[in-house]
């Protein structure tokens, strides 16, 4: 993935509020060009595993979950179509139990980052 295919990506392809917006501009920062294998890791490891930095405290989380709300809805619905799987066997499949509506924001919150960075993996893939 290259600095002008990542331009041309968030110039020609996202909504500059998109979550993908948000997602290819935080690993830039971070990483530089090497952005396939930051949203790799992110897809692969998850949100829980720290690898974005931006999304470790719950109040960023939610703050985040805020802004992003819609999104993070349709990135929902879209699995839940794509799978077949109901809203509770959704829930039911997360690693840690939802034991109130912060952890259900925060849970959701990480699914949808970790969704579009799988997404965009697979649009980028090297091979």
């Amino acid at each position: 993935m290259t600095k002008r295919s990542l331009k041309t990506l968030l110039k020609t392809d996202f909504n500059r509020n998109s979550l993908e917006s948000w997602l290819i501009k935080n690993v830039c920062q971070r990483v530089g060009c090497n952005a396939f294998d930051a949203l790799d890791d992110i897809s692969t490891h998850g949100c829980e595993s720290g690898c974005v930095s931006e999304l470790i405290y719950t109040t960023d989380c939610l703050l985040f979950y805020r802004r992003f709300e819609t999104h993070i809805w349709e990135r929902v619905h879209e699995f839940l179509e794509n799978t077949g799987q109901t809203l509770g066997q959704f829930l039911d499949s997360f690693s840690s139990k939802i034991e109130d509506e912060i952890s259900f924001k925060v849970k959701l919150t990480w699914f949808a980052v970790e969704e579009t960075a799988h997404q965009l993996v697979c649009r980028f893939l090297p091979y």
